[in-house]
């Protein structure tokens, strides 16, 4: 068979071939038998899917490659990297081939690569940014900023990123303002063992509602602080960590002095 010498049909020939090798990997998620998302096999019994896009925690199936759909367990979720672990029995999925690429470049041709009903879908893009370790808005630690050029369906969340040599870069989700973001697979690697063994992220809570709020000039030179940024104390869970003996008096206190504080930055302003 010869070469193709036109450059398209070469390109449009090799996007192709990079879709179909990891397309045996790909299932579409079903909550209450109605399609919601894409997802990739990470194990042979376990799909990676984007948590923001899986509806329920109940009723979930896998659409397959070979055109089966199975029933499906949600093992954990930790909405704050926007990671979902989904699990099936008899191990079932085709793991991905292919090891985790090297990094994205700023240029670089990607494909968000998933399964809905009719087939296994591809957006074509770029990375349009590729910045280091970040923190989401929910307070989760992702490995790396990348954020692509690229025109992406709710229902193509929990795609199967992959570069031009069809190394797997993460999963495609809407990030804000609805603007697609990849989820790097060291972070996904990080959080799925965790989600398996525990169900969840296990992070510090204080039972604090806070909200941040910027104090009057005036109050920040009498206290000598070095910036007017402060966080007022709105409500408190009733069965916090406060509520512990060893928790009252410092926490009482520190609410005491944080409305006393908002109460003087409010007389001030008057």
């Amino acid at each position: 068979m010869t070469e193709p010498t036109n450059p398209l049909l070469a390109l449009s020939d090799a996007l192709s071939g990079l879709v179909e090798s990891v397309a045996n990997g790909l299932v579409g998620v079903l909550s209450h038998g109605r399609l919601v998302a894409s997802g990739f096999a990470w194990k042979a019994d376990a799909a990676i899917t984007a948590c923001d896009a899986l509806e329920a925690d109940d009723e979930i199936s896998l659409l397959l490659a070979d055109g089966r759909t199975l029933a499906a367990t949600l093992t954990g979720r930790d909405p704050s990297t926007d990671v979902a672990l989904i699990s099936v029995r008899n191990g079932a999925l085709v793991s991905l081939p292919s090891p985790a690429g090297k990094g994205a470049r700023v240029g670089g041709l990607v494909l968000a690569v998933g399964r809905g009903r009719e087939g296994v879908t591809a957006n074509l893009g770029v990375v349009s940014t590729a910045g280091g370790p970040w923190q989401s808005l929910r307070g989760g630690s992702i490995d790396g900023l990348i954020r692509l050029d690229m025109r992406l369906e709710p229902r193509r969340e929990g795609a199967l990123v992959i570069d031009a040599e069809g190394a797997p870069l993460g999963m495609a989700v809407l990030g804000p303002r609805r603007r697609p973001l990849v989820i790097p697979m060291a972070t996904i690697e990080r959080i799925a063992p965790r989600l398996l063994a525990d169900g969840r992220i296990r992070r510090g809570y204080l039972g604090l509602g806070l909200q941040s709020l910027r104090l009057d000039e005036a109050l920040a030179q009498a206290h000598a602080l070095p910036s007017r940024r402060g966080i007022m104390v709105v409500s408190l869970d009733p069965n916090g960590p406060h509520a512990l003996p060893a928790c009252m008096s410092v926490t009482s206190s520190s609410v005491s002095t944080a409305r006393r504080s908002v109460a003087c930055a409010a007389s001030l302003r008057d």
